[in-house]
């Protein structure tokens, strides 16, 4: 083999061998983004996305009980992180059950978020699944 062809078998191998690391690190960036675990009304575990904030830091202000008279309705409970200069940080939508919905939250850039179960997107069979998954949003307050 020709030196001209050595140099082209060596480039691909380097070239297979960033590959390979790239998406091993690329792999070991999705485990470290778990989703975070918290508890319904119902001390059930709902799995959250990772950008969510800590619960466990917040202050409730407030909660608010929904009743239609068809007999639905739903719980929201607004929390204030006092690090921030808005007044409400984090909203969790519960069913009159206890079962976590939705949860928005404002992050550190001012942006809306949202999180919704991911059952209640089959419009044909909605159910709660306990795992919630970013809904699109992000306007900047």
């Amino acid at each position: 083999m020709s030196r001209k062809g050595n140099g082209t078998v060596v480039k691909a191998v380097l070239g297979l061998i960033i590959l390979i690391l790239a998406s091993l690190l690329s792999a070991a960036s999705a485990m470290d983004e778990r989703s975070k675990v918290v508890e319904d009304l119902r001390h059930e575990l709902i799995e959250l996305p990772p950008s969510a904030p800590e619960r466990n830091g917040l202050k409730i202000l407030d909660s608010l009980i929904f009743v239609e008279e068809g007999g639905g309705g739903s719980i929201l409970i607004y929390y204030d992180d006092i690090r921030t200069k808005w007044d409400i940080d984090y909203i969790e939508v519960y069913d009159i059950e206890g079962r976590l919905l939705v949860v928005s939250w404002v992050n550190r850039f001012g942006v809306c978020q949202v999180a919704m179960d991911r059952g209640l997107f089959d419009a044909d069979n909605p159910k709660v699944e306990g795992v919630l998954v970013m809904i699109t949003l992000g306007v900047t307050l």
